[in-house]
């Protein structure tokens, strides 16, 4: 049991971005409390780096944004070891992690609140057509 975990881990290490695709770029969106949609889009900036763009709605309201967060995420851990399907950055001074859940679907975790009083952690899923 002991050396397939060892084995497990080593390949996750091992795994790249370039090896499975992009698997960040996209445009998302999540309802983010009873009164607010947040939509996340997320453009590659490098290989291993994305820029994201982070705005919450008012449901029903004017289509403007509340606020605004952009900032950059990009892969990487300890010694540069690549994990493929994790992201972090930072908004502003707190820590932001992404992680590819699959299906559409990314977990945005954060440290406090993203603006107004909108969270920014959740899972967004994927806009269809």
């Amino acid at each position: 049991m002991t050396r397939l975990l060892v084995l497990t881990v080593a390949i996750a290490a091992l795994a790249t971005p370039a090896g499975a695709g992009d698997r960040f770029s996209c445009y998302l969106n999540r309802e983010c409390g009873p009164r607010h949609a947040c939509d996340l889009r997320i453009e590659r900036d490098g290989p291993t780096r994305w820029r994201l763009t982070w705005e919450p709605f008012v449901y029903r309201g004017d289509c403007r944004p509340v606020c605004r967060r952009e900032f950059t995420i990009e892969v990487g851990g300890p010694a540069d070891v690549l994990v493929d399907g994790i992201a972090h950055g930072r908004v502003g001074a707190g820590l932001v992690g992404i992680v590819d859940r699959g299906m559409g679907r990314l977990e945005v975790r954060t440290e406090g609140q993203g603006c107004a009083g909108v969270a920014m952690g959740g899972v967004y899923e994927a806009v269809g057509d």
